[in-house]
């Protein structure tokens, strides 16, 4: 389990020297925000079913996060689930059968809690016969990994805090409108807004103030 100052610390990773996270590049193009749609939390609850059944008890547990996980909340059309795993370096152990289901491997960070990113496009998940759904956005980390404490309380906060939802929603449309973003630059426009959140969410879950 992560310590509290971990969960509490918001230091970005120190990336090795000549390193890149990049298995697989994006393309760039223009951040889509959309009204929320009450059949997400459905549609990722079939997707966690999917990788549950797949990965069998190497699955410790798989959580939808991100704002489509938040009722009402605008949001990209892309669902962001967490998924637990005991040791996300040991790729042959988990790897191969989410990619026999068509998930690919896009994004690997060591640096940062062993992070590894799967994409699944929806036209991948028709192929294997999956329910429809929008594009799906797999995060694994091992379970010492203080992102995946953070995520549940950022999540359950906007759900219960409609002021707080409703200021990340107009962050989230104001980064999107701006020219020429990237992913990378949409989450960067986020950021002071978000760690405002934060830290009121950090707060009503009973995290000490002190040790921030």
């Amino acid at each position: 389990m992560p310590t509290t100052a971990e969960i509490l610390s918001f230091d970005e990773p120190v990336v090795p020297a000549g390193a890149s996270p990049w298995v697989v590049r994006p393309g760039n193009g223009p951040i889509h925000i959309v009204e929320p749609d009450p059949a997400w939390p459905r549609m990722a609850e079939a997707v966690r079913d999917h990788v549950v059944e797949t990965l069998g008890v190497r699955a410790l547990r798989v959580e939808h996060v991100g704002s489509t996980a938040v009722p009402g909340l605008p949001a990209k059309p892309i669902l962001d689930l967490d998924l637990t795993v005991a040791d996300p370096s040991d790729e042959r152990g988990w790897l191969p059968r989410l990619e026999a289901i068509g998930f690919t491997l896009t994004v690997r960070e060591p640096w940062w809690h062993g992070h590894r990113l799967l994409r699944l496009d929806a036209t991948a998940a028709a192929s294997q016969a999956l329910p429809a759904h929008p594009t799906v956005f797999l995060h694994v980390f091992g379970p010492d990994s203080p992102e995946l404490i953070k995520h549940v309380v950022f999540r359950n906060w906007l759900r219960l805090n409609s002021a707080d939802r409703d200021r990340y929603a107009v962050a989230k449309r104001q980064a999107a409108e701006q020219p020429a973003s990237t992913m990378t630059e949409y989450n960067a426009r986020k950021t002071s807004v978000i760690r405002e959140i934060y830290q009121r969410a950090l707060d009503a879950a009973g995290f000490p103030s002190s040790v921030r």
